[in-house]
């Protein structure tokens, strides 16, 4: 007779058995094997196998035995169950397993593979619904068309709104993007409604007009109110406000504010009074309403604006003047046409109308033009309206006229300060120093008093060695880094210099070979006659041939023999 204690022994190992074999299968798909028959006990489903039919799960019970057939469970991979009752194995693939006989088998359960470069929830994928904007083409999709798409914004995607929203009709993996000239927040591009003034056509745009605008507020937009606003009828893309509007265009018409002060009268505002008014500092007046604007006309000020930045006298004297931050009443339309002088004092251009940098669109201001093909110098220096910038190729605008006393920087020829190596017969280049310069070209009118170099220096301001301030013995000068050797009032000569009139190098003088042709005897020739020559054709030298072919004067042999 069986004790209690050892009946209950197999019973807690028959169920130990039961939750160690329990687990679901993460192999790829299968089908499994046939199931053993039942007994007296409990008998094992068959393993899985390759594709096929689920095995049959042994179902009995204590006492007694069933055996019944399961149905198809396609792509089910049976694992190997032991248990009272039997249970069908366990799927790595979903499938819809057959009802097993004549027990409580349990379906099989499993996760499809992701491929790579999906970028939504691994659970979307080939999970029944189409998903597009996943970076990777659906299983539940059956083609790439926009019609197949049923969830456009599942976790991950590349849009957040009901189909179609912004999926690419071309790719429905991917989301539209805004043209390079869109300005406005890409939220708002291929939104679903045709957003104005961003820069560029909307997709959602029926066409280019102003009558399909659905919105001209997005972030970004040149236009700042209710649509049509400032938006160009015939291109809705950008703005176009009338002529003589001298505010940001976000302004003209954004059917929030009226704007005084600007050039023209706001169709915000019902009538030309003042008492309209709702801002006024967008324009000709820094200060709140009224301010300086015109009792009976709202679109100027009266007096003198606070933005004007030329002489108070000449606003309202007769003449049109541009540039000046505010538009002068004399500039009557307010057209560039109009623009009589462009370069006051305190104007932003500081050329004249025809070649200035005045606004062609709003003459109280100044644009800022890129620079010609043959500037060579960073195109941040170009009419920056700050500097006046020489040596690069093309004449700054920054400079009011083109003669070099009007260079400020002259940094492209070899100087920190100008005039330098600017050409003064062509400020948009560079010349050499003067021939007898002989120190490195970089010193020479470089913001330092270099001497010893054998004419001066034009940063030098006179003649006196108590001038100098540099004698780089190094790039060339006579005379030690202590300008102990400058002459006293010619600082650009040293004692051991030779004299004015020698044109040949400095160190070719009393250098122990008779150099002859350079202006005055050497003093290693031990004659003035031809015969002592040594070198004839030193550089400066009047002969440019070797002394027995020279034309060295037969008596002065500093000079040569005019040719007859």
């Amino acid at each position: 007779m069986v004790s209690w204690r050892t009946a209950f022994w197999w019973v807690f190992m028959s169920a130990a058995l039961v939750v160690a074999c329990s687990g679901s299968s993460d192999k790829p798909s299968g089908s499994g094997g046939k199931g053993g028959k039942g007994g007296s006990t409990s008998g094992s489903a068959g393993k899985g196998g390759t594709s096929g039919r689920a095995g049959a799960g042994a179902v009995t019970s204590v006492g007694g035995s069933m055996v019944g057939e399961s149905g198809e469970n396609t792509g089910a991979v049976g694992g190997t169950g032991m248990m009272v009752g039997g249970s069908a194995g366990f799927g790595a693939i979903s499938g819809s397993a057959g009802a097993p006989a004549g027990g409580s088998g349990i379906a099989g359960t499993g996760t499809t593979p992701v491929p790579p470069g999906w970028n939504c929830a691994y659970s979307a994928y080939k999970d029944g619904t189409c998903d597009c904007g996943c970076a990777v083409l659906d299983a539940d999709c059956g083609k790439n068309d926009i019609d197949e798409c049923q969830r456009c914004n599942v976790t991950g995607s590349c849009d957040f709104r009901e189909c179609p929203g912004k999926i690419d009709p071309e790719n429905i993996t991917r989301c539209l993007t805004p043209p390079a000239a869109w300005t406005c927040s890409t939220f708002y591009f291929a939104d679903g409604k045709c957003d104005c003034g961003c820069g560029a056509l909307d997709f959602d745009c029926k066409d280019d007009t102003v009558d399909s605008c659905d919105s001209c507020e997005a972030f970004g937009a040149c236009s700042g109110g209710t649509c049509p606003g400032p938006i160009d009828p015939d291109n809705n893309a950008v703005c176009k406000t009338p002529s003589g509007w001298t505010c940001l265009p976000v302004f003209y018409s954004d059917g929030k504010s009226c704007d005084c002060g600007c050039g023209i009268t706001d169709p915000d505002c019902d009538t030309k009074s003042r008492d309209e008014c709702n801002t006024c500092w967008n324009g000709c007046s820094e200060e709140a309403c009224p301010g300086p604007i015109d009792e009976a006309d709202n679109a100027i000020c009266t007096g003198v604006p606070a933005t004007w930045r030329c002489k108070a006298r000449f606003f309202n004297d007769g003449i049109c003047d541009c540039g000046c931050g505010a538009v002068d009443p004399d500039c009557d339309p307010a057209e560039f046409d109009s623009c009589a002088t462009c370069n006051l004092e305190g104007s932003c251009s500081v050329r004249d109308c025809d070649d200035g940098t005045v606004d062609e669109n709003n003459i109280a201001f100044c644009t800022r033009p890129d620079p010609p093909d043959d500037w060579t110098c960073a195109g941040y220096r170009y009419a920056d309206g700050y500097t006046c910038d020489c040596g690069c190729g093309a004449i700054d605008l920054d400079c009011p006229d083109d003669t070099i006393a009007s260079c400020q920087a002259c940094y492209e020829c070899s100087s920190s300060t100008c005039p330098g190596l600017v050409d003064p017969a062509d400020i948009t280049g560079c010349t050499d120093p003067p021939d007898r310069w002989y120190c490195s070209t970089a010193l020479y009118a470089d913001g330092y008093c270099d001497c010893g170099c054998g004419v001066r220096d034009p940063d030098c301001k006179d003649d006196l060695k108590e001038t100098c301030q540099r004698c780089s013995v190094y790039d060339g000068s006579c005379s030690p880094y202590d300008c102990s050797t400058i002459l006293p009032t010619t600082n650009a000569l040293c004692t051991d210099s030779p004299p004015p009139e020698w044109t040949c190098p400095f160190d070719y003088y009393d250098d122990g070979r008779c150099d002859c042709g350079c202006g005055i005897k050497d003093k290693d020739c031990a004659t003035a006659l031809r015969t002592s020559c040594q070198v004839c054709d030193s550089p400066g030298s009047c002969s440019d041939v070797r002394c027995k072919d020279s034309d060295i004067d037969t008596n002065n042999n500093a000079i040569c023999t005019p040719t007859p």
